[in-house]
């Protein structure tokens, strides 16, 4: 569900016509510029006289510029015009659970300065969250130079469901403070205890409790983490474990509101455009990346959560109420547990990146000595990540290879399942854990697509990688920008 601002209201048929032909006029210059007035008027339909009287409006305003002139057709060459980029500017943010990615561009979607920072301070809380992504767009128009007049409108692609008006995310647990986030399973600390008796707890005693039956156990479908939407950012190499509401209870990181959009637009006085990320990066794919010119495709993110994005007929599909391709929240078994998760569902528990670390760290308990993992981690288990359950595998680990064999399995079922049901031309792979090398994450998955799906689609990786969110939260705004005919009138008009 795209949400922001109402578009402006504009009377009076002529006034409409004419707004609505400058629209055409700039969409046509943004995608196939630069062009003359001729060309501008075949390929608009508009008559050569009205493109010349908007034109020379629009060149005023400085919405257009003369760039040269074209080659001569038998007269006088003509002039050339493009689309004023830096007429405006857009920052689009990328939310996650362990940190904040952002970017402004302009209104061509290039990127003018880049910068990241932690989601929550050492000493924050959730209520915090605003006001550090406040900061990191200080930081973006500082180093840029760009006053914030200037920017057109605030795009955000955050790891949960905003509200239609833009200002608030609900069905967000990643965004929740937990201030015991690198708890792997409940006795991490014992296990670095043990290891003072003996190199890696080899004095026989048992690391995680007598029967190994805490969180994190070995069957690896505990409720021990991840979020309930992907993000496509490093969030995959965070600690596992991360059960922040479930082991209370507590499902206000479910349901509990974060009004990120209204503190933003309340200390910048910009339109503020909030959007899933997952949909954000889909947005940017179609824009810039995998998904350039497609019409039925599915984005997977797979980070510390797992989510869809699914683009039908050239659109992106978000459902009822915004929450559509939440598929972390289905089932890994096919009879259950069928129980309401607290934020987190099934699937991504299992084969997200907290779940990845889990579920290593399980069997690495159930062993009862060392391994190449936790030597990478440097013998502490609360450092252990997707990623260096990555590394260890391609380095042999066995338990690491076990692991990640599982995980695409049960990915690749997951995503022939939903290519069964959505037919699409194009799977898109992009997140922490599918940076993963290939011969572990992608080629499996697209293996057992190809078995399973009678039309399989082709499976490709993120062109975008970590700015997939970035550009689709610019995507965010402009689209919305050019519905709406104020767009037309003044580049950063409210």
């Amino acid at each position: 569900m795209l949400a922001g601002p109402e578009p402006a209201r504009v009377r009076g048929s002529g006034q409409l016509i004419k707004k609505l032909n400058r629209s055409r006029i700039l969409e046509c210059l943004q995608q196939s510029g630069p062009l003359s007035r001729v060309e501008l008027a075949q390929r608009t339909g508009i008559s050569l006289p009205s493109v010349s009287h908007l034109m020379h409006e629009m060149q005023e305003e400085g919405l257009v510029v003369p760039v040269g002139q074209g080659p001569s057709r038998g007269g006088r060459r003509p002039m050339l015009f493009a689309y004023n980029s830096r007429l405006a500017y857009v920052v689009g943010l990328d939310v996650g659970g362990t940190k904040v990615a952002g970017g402004v561009s302009d209104l061509d979607g290039n990127l003018l300065a880049t910068a990241t920072i932690p989601t929550h301070s050492e000493t924050g809380s959730t209520d915090d969250v605003p006001a550090r992504i406040l900061q990191l767009v200080h930081r973006l128009l500082d180093q840029a130079g760009i006053d914030v007049s200037k920017v057109m409108g605030i795009g955000i692609g955050v790891p949960g469901i905003p509200d239609p008006e833009g200002r608030t995310v609900t069905l967000a647990p990643g965004l929740r403070r937990d201030e015991s986030r690198v708890l792997v399973v409940e006795g991490a600390a014992a296990l670095n205890g043990d290891r003072r008796a003996g190199r890696y707890g080899h004095d026989g005693g048992a690391w995680y409790g007598d029967d190994g039956s805490g969180r994190g156990g070995d069957d690896g479908r505990s409720y021990c983490g991840g979020e309930s939407r992907a993000t496509s950012g490093d969030d995959a190499d965070d600690p596992c474990g991360e059960d922040r509401n479930a082991r209370s209870g507590d499902v206000s990181g479910a349901a509990g509101a974060i009004p990120i959009g209204q503190y933003l637009q309340e200390h910048l006085g910009r339109p503020v455009y909030m959007d899933n990320d997952v949909n954000a990066m889909l947005r940017g794919e179609v824009w810039r990346g995998a998904l350039q010119g497609e019409r039925h495709a599915v984005g997977v993110t797979v980070g510390t959560g797992i989510g869809v994005g699914l683009l039908v007929n050239g659109e992106v599909y978000t459902g009822a109420r915004g929450s559509a391709g939440e598929i972390g929240y289905w089932l890994i078994g096919a009879l259950g547990p069928i129980t309401r998760s607290a934020g987190y569902g099934p699937l991504e528990t299992f084969a997200a990146g907290p779940g990845i670390a889990r579920r290593y760290v399980a069997r690495l308990k159930a062993r009862g000595y060392g391994s190449v993992v936790l030597d990478l981690a440097g013998g502490d288990v609360s450092k252990i990540s997707a990623r260096l359950v990555a590394e260890g595998a391609v380095l042999g680990d066995p338990l690491a290879l076990d692991v990640w064999r599982e995980t695409a399995e049960m990915l690749g079922v997951a995503l022939a399942n939903l290519c069964c049901l959505m037919d699409p031309e194009v799977l898109v792979l992009g997140g922490g854990v599918s940076r993963a090398p290939r011969e572990l994450f992608l080629d499996p998955v697209q293996r057992i697509i190809e078995t399973l799906v009678p039309y399989p689609p082709r499976v490709v990786p993120s062109h975008l990688g970590e700015q997939a969110v970035i550009l689709g939260a610019v995507a965010t705004v402009l689209d919305s920008r050019r519905s709406s005919i104020s767009y037309v009138t003044a580049g950063v008009e409210s």
